[in-house]
């Protein structure tokens, strides 16, 4: 688990077996990328600009 407030333009790698639970606050301001491919989070996974999704192993493939 990680949790705190992360400095603008600031990356994270996150690393482990799937599935990853995810809630990223200020959500429309986040770039994310799975294995370097940009992923656009779903917008109904956000509620007052904080996202809440999960990404499965299938979901993972799909991407890559």
């Amino acid at each position: 688990k990680l949790y705190g407030e992360k400095v603008a333009g600031s990356r994270l790698e996150i690393m482990g077996e799937p599935p990853f639970r995810f809630v990223l606050g200020n959500a429309r301001s986040i770039l994310m990328k799975v294995d370097g491919v940009v992923y656009a989070f779903p917008a109904s996974s956000i509620s007052r600009n904080t996202a809440r999704f999960e990404l499965s192993r299938a979901q993972i493939e799909e991407i890559r």
